[in-house]
């Protein structure tokens, strides 16, 4: 990742036209020996006397905003940047602040990985080249972090895709298991069936086999086809016989009959 600080830093110490009154200049002044040898925390206290004194000392604002990035106080370096813009009327001015801008949330990050910030870096790039096109440096940073940002989703969708392949083996194994639960079911259950059917025929065997051993039980439970006749023609022979005294008893009711009439 590639910085211009100290040439943004020099530019705007030396290169603005804005009036500034005497205490703010020297506030100002102070404020960037403070930052030169490394001492941030009093850099910015004095470059925000240096603009209450003179709210046109929009630089101090600027090189602020720079302390703060070095402290790795990113948020509160944005904050000082976007001072910065909104109080700007040049469009180089505001390019150079959203690039600085976009290296603050590029670092933020990866300090923090934090990445919305990488996302605000990248559009802090592109708005800052579309105020200055020409600016090989933050052509370079945008593809960088763009660089990063399309890796990440690659990654994520080869995680999603991971997930899902793997959320397809679990339901194709799910339903495997299913398979075989149900075949196993049905196999107990065919088995089941099977064993019921040997044990009735099982037991209709040995029913066969005790009749066969007890015959007379056998007739007195099911009765031949041969006594079954017998008793037929035993019945057929009692009503034979039946029908026979009543015809004789009839014919010597007639015969008697007859000789009291003869008799007389």
């Amino acid at each position: 990742m590639k910085y211009k600080y100290t040439l943004l830093f020099l530019i705007l110490i030396y290169g603005s036209n804005k009036a500034q009154n005497i205490d703010s200049k020297f506030a100002l002044s102070n404020a960037n020996k403070s930052y030169d040898i490394g001492d941030y925390a009093s850099s910015i206290e004095k470059y925000n006397s240096a603009n209450k004194l003179d709210t046109s000392n929009n630089m101090s604002m600027f090189n602020a905003g720079n302390a703060s990035f070095m402290k790795g106080e990113f948020e509160e370096a944005n904050s000082y940047y976007e001072n910065y813009i909104n109080k700007s009327k040049s469009d180089t001015e505001k390019a150079e602040a959203l690039y600085n801008m976009g290296n603050s949330y590029f670092n933020d990050y990866k300090k923090n990985n934090n990445q919305e910030s990488l996302t605000k870096s990248i559009e802090s790039y592109k708005q800052s080249l579309r105020l200055n096109p020409k600016d090989a440096d933050t052509r370079y940073n945008l593809s960088k972090a763009m660089k990063i940002a399309m890796q990440q989703q690659e990654n994520q969708d080869q995680e999603n895709k991971d997930q899902d392949n793997q959320d397809q083996d679990n339901q194709d194994q799910q339903n495997k298991d299913q398979e075989n639960q149900d075949q196993e079911n049905k196999s107990q259950k065919d088995k089941d069936q099977e064993n019921k059917d040997q044990k009735d025929k099982k037991q209709e065997e040995n029913q066969k086999e005790n009749n066969k051993n007890n015959p007379q039980k056998e007739r007195q439970q099911k009765p031949t086809m041969g006594q079954e006749q017998a008793l037929k023609n035993l019945d057929a022979i009692n009503s034979d016989e039946e029908k026979v005294l009543l015809k004789v008893n009839r014919k010597k009711g007639d015969e008697k009959k007859a000789s009291k009439t003869k008799d007389w």
